[in-house]
């Protein structure tokens, strides 16, 4: 047999797709629906004709980065919306992680941030079914687990590590065959540092940095006030234990983003904002 497969109806025929031979002497043909009514027309080799029985099945495509190979960037602070519906366990190599993960098909995330960093990636917020969460580095075809979490917040997952420079995977699965939709969230800290304490002593934003829960090395950190042009105010650079501060401030109205730096690295991460009323 041969089969050929159309859309645009018989008077246009535009083809699809179209295959002989792909099991044997008989035809297997696959696509992805778009919506268009589509022919299928069944034909022979040569002049051969005969009877046969024409099976026809559809099935929803597995998400997008379902496949390790095909894992989807997530940023370095904020949340992401994702799914394993339909998803499989096809690329995963570690099958326990803290806890175990290939009962039910998952879905793949990569970043790298910066070394030092305290990161929580979770599930916590939001999620419709059972949810497990595994980290690895070494990339697709290693896997070297570096945490696992079931249940951390009900039956929603959330695992924290320090990173050390590595790319990670983040593994998104289920309890047992449990598969539904999620939000991931992705956290970033800087360790020993402290939220802004407060908006006063002449308008000063004052913030404090611990130097006992520092990474070692020689740091030194500032903060930045940002709005919608750019930086608007700039601490001095202060070494770590100090308190930094923004001077100048009398006069100021508005909402800011307050982004904490560290040098010589040039590490940053945002904090929140800032109102100055």
């Amino acid at each position: 047999t041969k089969l050929g497969v159309f859309t645009d109806g018989c008077s246009t025929q535009t083809c699809v797709t179209g295959v002989d031979d792909s099991c044997s002497y008989q035809s297997t043909v696959s696509w992805t629906a778009d919506g268009s009514t589509y022919l299928i027309y069944v034909t022979g080799y040569g002049t051969n004709t005969g009877e046969f029985t024409l099976l026809v099945s559809a099935a929803v495509p597995a998400p997008a980065n379902d496949l390790c190979s095909n894992a989807q960037l997530v940023p370095t602070t904020g949340s992401i919306s994702g799914t394993t519906v339909d998803s499989t366990s096809d690329s995963l190599l570690a099958t326990t992680c803290a806890t175990s993960l290939n009962s039910a098909g998952g879905v793949w995330y990569y970043f790298t941030p910066a070394t030092h960093m305290v990161i929580t990636a979770s599930t916590c917020s939001g999620a419709d079914f059972d949810t497990k969460i595994g980290v690895f580095t070494g990339g697709c075809n290693t896997q070297t687990c570096v945490s696992g979490n079931d249940d951390a917040c009900s039956l929603q997952s959330s695992v924290t590590w320090t990173a050390d420079g590595s790319t990670y995977l983040v593994y998104v699965t289920g309890y047992s065959s449990y598969t539904g939709d999620f939000q991931l969230d992705i956290h970033v800290s800087f360790p020993g540092f402290h939220l802004p304490s407060s908006i006063s002593n002449g308008r000063k934003v004052v913030a404090e940095v611990d130097p006992t829960a520092m990474p070692e090395g020689d740091h030194t950190v500032h903060f930045e006030l940002r709005s919608a042009d750019g930086v608007a105010f700039q601490s001095e650079a202060t070494a770590l234990g100090e308190v930094a501060q923004f001077d100048g401030l009398d006069a100021t109205v508005g909402t800011f983003e307050m982004v904490f730096v560290t040098s010589p690295s040039l590490t940053e991460f945002s904090v929140g904002e800032v109102a100055l009323e």
